[in-house]
């Protein structure tokens, strides 16, 4: 799936009648949410409409752009859910009204995007713009007197009055910019010329978030050459003292805070999306609360703040996206959904148990959809678009355990995938192994029990780096035979790599259910991780296969020691 299909805009829930016009004819369907790239809707009864179908929607009193193509599609209990991208039209422009989009989400969907091209922003009689350069902001400018630099450098006492005249003198002769005249006529220094201009365009941005009115149209486009002075701001740190400077706490802020019982969370994408996060002390006590167990309830009694502030705070932190709602009662909100998936389709029952069945035989680049040439960076994008498909929190309604194992068995598969691939030396001895196993011959079976034998005898020697790779050699010329999976998690073991280790003796207890000295090791291992519940079950099971299984009884008995 390619970055296209990546649902980037927030998504708002909103309901209501919204005929299509397909094919000529007129279909009737509901409006089940919007975002600034879509819509989607519910079909009443059957229609034959696919994805890549292009329909028109009619949406009474509202700017929602309504005309695209069908992005995805799927029939459930309720009728034919529709996934509809809005079409860009030649003038490639972005709009709509304010209270149908929150600023906040507009620029973090523009950055997301990464965007190129102008914002303007008007209410009334005023117009401001923000100029934006690969979903930077780099920018602004305002038809507002109380906006000019002048303006700001009067309120903050760097200029008098008198000075401030002259300015406008000098601007009504010759034309100039204002900016220019405050440097000609020596009451702006060069060198303070970028942080003051920085000032103002914060100013006229943070400005913005008190609209509640108004229309918005962004017009993606080559920047005009006359921007003289080029920023480049975090998203992040505006939308949060936007809102932070708001005078009032309004109800949209407690409505649109998660339930109260949701986990809260640090958002895993804040690093790629906002490199420079400078938070207040407020912002920063709050973040220090988080443990991936206090709920957004939890954290507003905790703050030792009034919990207006308390409340305006974790907004601000919600809306910059540096926080994000984990889970509701121990489950993943379904804003969580969108937010760890980015609006990728996730597949349904159906393509889990299809993707179980071949996940093995596609091969770690089949795994992650890449070619053998791809880069680092490829092999990072892809790892995070499989596993936001595929992470077993994202299913949170599924109520099938055994599709939850299932998905637990690709999601580990894809980590290992990434693990290998993203390390040179590691992907160098997977694409030989690899390569020697495309070109192996019929006698498949003594190639990987010749490498098992030298993986033994190099174990046996003390070169336990050696010995792993001849076992995953013969592990992977003959991936069952199960004794070849336990001794490569016994190499791995030597070597401190605990969880590779488990992995492989779960592998060789899946094709030799009834053995006791797997169970063991697997028990032993999980016993030196501190999982000491999981390690007795594996001992209890390897005694009552094999009752005289000494190392079982010592597992247990230092399980017993542990608990006095």
């Amino acid at each position: 799936m390619v970055d296209k299909d990546k649902r980037r805009f927030r998504r708002y829930r909103k309901t209501g009648d919204c005929p299509i016009t397909f094919r000529n004819g007129t279909i009737a369907a509901k409006m089940l949410d919007y975002s600034l790239d879509g819509v989607g809707v519910l079909v009443e009864g059957s229609a034959l409409i696919s994805k890549g179908d292009i329909i028109n929607l009619t949406l009474h009193d509202s700017e929602i752009a309504a005309n695209g193509e069908v992005a995805w599609s799927c029939i459930n209990d309720t009728g034919l859910r529709l996934g509809i991208r809005t079409r860009e039209n030649s003038s490639r422009l972005i709009h709509g009204l304010i209270n149908d989009f929150r600023f906040s989400d507009t620029l973090i969907g523009l950055h997301r995007n990464r965007k190129t091209g102008i914002l303007t922003i008007q209410y009334g009689t005023v117009i401001k713009k923000v100029y934006i350069r690969d979903g930077d902001i780099i920018f602004s400018a305002s038809n507002q007197h109380e906006d000019r630099l002048g303006h700001l450098l009067l309120k903050e006492g760097k200029i008098t009055q008198e000075q401030f005249d002259k300015t406008v003198e000098e601007i009504r002769k010759t034309g100039m910019k204002q900016v220019v005249a405050l440097v000609k006529l020596g009451y702006l220094k060069p060198q303070e010329l970028v942080p003051v201009v920085r000032r103002q365009v914060e100013q006229i941005i943070l400005g913005l978030f008190t609209l509640d009115n108004g229309r918005f149209e962004f017009k993606e486009m080559p920047l005009p050459p006359d921007v003289m002075i080029t920023l480049k701001l975090s998203p992040a740190n505006l939308i949060y003292y936007g809102i932070m400077r708001m005078d009032n706490i309004s109800r949209d802020m407690r409505a649109e805070l998660p339930d109260m019982n949701s986990v809260v969370a640090l958002s895993s994408g804040s690093e790629d999306l906002f490199q420079d996060i400078s938070l207040d002390s407020g912002g920063r006590y709050l973040v220090s609360l988080l443990d991936d167990k206090k709920t957004v309830g939890e954290i507003i009694e905790a703050s030792k703040m009034s919990e207006n502030e308390a409340v305006r705070t974790l907004y601000a932190l919600f809306c910059a996206r540096i926080l994000v709602a984990k889970a509701v009662h121990g489950e993943a909100s379904p804003e969580a959904v969108v937010e760890m998936t980015g609006g990728l389709e996730i597949p349904n029952s159906g393509e889990i148990h299809t993707m179980h069945d071949t996940y093995r035989q596609l091969g770690y680049y089949g795994m992650l959809e890449i070619s053998e040439t791809a880069t680092l960076g490829e092999i990072k994008k892809a790892y995070y678009r499989a596993a936001k498909r595929y992470h077993p929190d994202i299913h949170f309604s599924l109520s099938d355990d055994s599709l939850k194992g299932k998905l637990s068995d690709i999601f580990s598969c894809i980590y290992e995938a990434y693990a290998i691939l993203s390390d040179p030396d590691k992907r160098s001895e997977y694409d030989e192994r690899k390569n020697e196993k495309e070109a192996v011959k019929p006698d498949v079976q003594k190639q990987a029990r010749q490498k098992f034998e030298e993986g033994k005898d190099v174990f046996g020697s003390g070169n336990f780096n050696q010995a792993e790779r001849l076992f995953g050699h013969a592990a992977y010329y003959e991936s069952n035979v199960a004794e070849y999976h336990y001794f490569y998690g016994m190499a791995l073991l030597q070597q401190n790599r605990m969880k590779p280790a488990t992995k492989a003796f779960e592998r060789a207890l899946g094709l030799d259910p009834l053995n006791a000295e797997y169970y063991t090791e697997l028990g032993a291992v999980l016993l030196l991780m501190g999982f000491q519940t999981q390690a007795k079950g594996y001992f209890e099971k390897a005694l009552k296969i094999a009752p005289g299984q000494n190392r079982a009884s010592e597992g247990m008995a230092e399980i017993d020691r542990r608990k006095t």
